[in-house]
């Protein structure tokens, strides 16, 4: 942030890129500047842990992550920018707090990608990973399954199953099946578990209970995977009243006004997004065309808002007709049938870029819940009933 306000001043007043006159003609002192470095910096902390900026990134997909430092860094201009017009000792220029907001924005942004591409690459080696096992099977265990295989910056390692209807040493999407859940306090203890995801379809209040109280005693961390997928869809909040623990659906606000700002959001930043990603988007065409046959663009059915059904675009990432002997099934991050280009793009996320389209068309948000193939959201609705 210090830096960034001294590539600011330099470039309002000494860069001579900036062709904006200079009121009076005569540049400010320099040293006036650098005393409001610790003023600036606190104030923009402040705002940046207010927006939620260092909140725990793990499951927090980056786009949020940017919206907080985002929000901050502008949450806190406007303060520095506040606070300029109560001093009067000196006339700070506005331009410089703008180049300010735009530059911090940006470096704390890539810093941000450069972290998580950094602890991204250790998880991918098992570095810095929390060992965890996952209870139960259905739908809501094979979506976390494979949502955790994908997205190895969640920095979990999953090390089995246990389940009751599943014989010992069987596979379940990959995952080898370790035991019963009446053993599963002597599973954590004897594989170090530090993990444990209670994914159960059918389960009563009693046998959830009886297992959270099992793992109690082996300090590892309980988290319950809602079998209604709606549930999980939606968000929950947690809440208490007096030590009494509550979970609340999560309501939305989409709607009125709001829902018209989203849309204008989705836009605007769409169009950004799409005029300077076309020479990406060409080079990967290239790469993706030279790399193995097939089409450049792959399409596929996708459930949106509502249940209505869109064609979702993306750059194809696995061979030509991937699913013609296997069917509609989730894909594993050391799936064969994905190429070599395409494992870059799907490790740096290009492969979505296409859908900028879908935004464009208003099938799809910038956020939101990740749409679901037809398929797949009719076996979650046949849990669920």
């Amino acid at each position: 942030m210090a830096v960034a306000l001294l590539l600011a001043y330099w470039y309002r007043f000494n860069s001579h890129l900036d062709r904006i006159p200079v009121p009076g003609g005569e540049v400010p002192k320099f040293s006036a500047y650098l005393e409001a470095v610790p003023v600036v910096v606190l104030t923009i902390l402040a705002a940046l842990a207010i927006n939620r900026a260092y909140a725990q990134t793990r499951g927090r997909s980056f786009i949020d992550e940017a919206y907080g430092i985002i929000g901050g860094v502008f949450v806190g201009s406007v303060v520095l920018l506040a606070l300029m017009s109560l001093y009067r000792s000196f006339s700070y220029s506005r331009l410089v707090v703008v180049y300010f907001a735009l530059i911090v924005a940006l470096v704390l942004i890539a810093y941000r990608m450069l972290m998580r591409y950094s602890l991204t690459q250790l998880r991918r080696r098992g570095l810095g990973t929390t060992r965890a096992l996952v209870v139960g099977s259905g739908a809501g265990a094979e979506a976390l399954i494979n949502r955790l295989e994908m997205f190895p910056e969640y920095g979990y390692e999953l090390i089995g199953l246990v389940d009751d209807h599943l014989s010992d040493g069987e596979d379940y999407h990959r995952l080898p099946v370790i035991g019963r859940s009446r053993d599963l306090a002597h599973l954590v203890r004897r594989h170090g578990v530090d993990a444990v995801f209670l994914a159960l379809p059918q389960a009563d209040h009693r046998q959830m209970l009886r297992l959270i109280d099992d793992c109690a005693d082996t300090r590892a961390e309980v988290k319950i995977v809602p079998s209604l997928l709606e549930v999980m869809a939606s968000g929950v909040v947690a809440d208490d009243i007096d030590g009494i623990p509550l979970i609340g659906v999560r309501s939305s606000r989409l709607f009125g006004a709001n829902l018209v700002v989203k849309r204008i959001f989705d836009l605007v930043v769409a169009t950004v997004l799409l005029v300077p990603g076309l020479p990406l988007m060409a080079i990967l065409a290239i790469a993706i065309k030279l790399d193995s046959p097939g089409p450049v663009i792959f399409r596929q059915e996708r459930v949106g808002q509502h249940g209505h059904a869109f064609t979702a675009y993306k750059f194809r990432s696995m061979v030509r007709d991937a699913e013609a002997d296997t069917g509609p099934v989730f894909t594993s991050r050391a799936d064969p049938r994905i190429t070599k280009i395409g494992r870059f793009l799907r490790r740096t996320g290009f492969d979505e870029v296409p859908q900028v389209w879908n935004v464009l068309k208003g099938e799809m948000s910038l956020v939101g819940p990740r749409p679901e193939r037809p398929h797949f959201v009719a076996q979650f609705e046949q849990e669920i009933s």
